[in-house]
């Protein structure tokens, strides 16, 4: 039943939402702490942790859909 569904979908969901939060926040930090280097080195950063956001909910469920 949907009821079924959204009761073991609510935590896998959560898991995603707080490690995506974690990696924007690291992705975040890290270019702070670059503020000196050039924006290319900081659009790194920043795609690095796109891609991380886009392969999060394969290295979690840990099965490929």
């Amino acid at each position: 039943t949907y009821g079924d569904l959204g009761a073991r979908l609510l935590p896998v969901l959560v898991q995603w939402t707080v490690r995506g939060l974690a990696i924007l926040l690291l992705a975040r930090l890290l270019t702070l702490a670059m503020h000196s280097s050039t924006a290319a080195a900081r659009h790194v950063v920043w795609t690095a942790a796109i891609v991380g956001l886009f392969v999060l909910p394969v290295i979690v469920s840990g099965t490929v859909p």
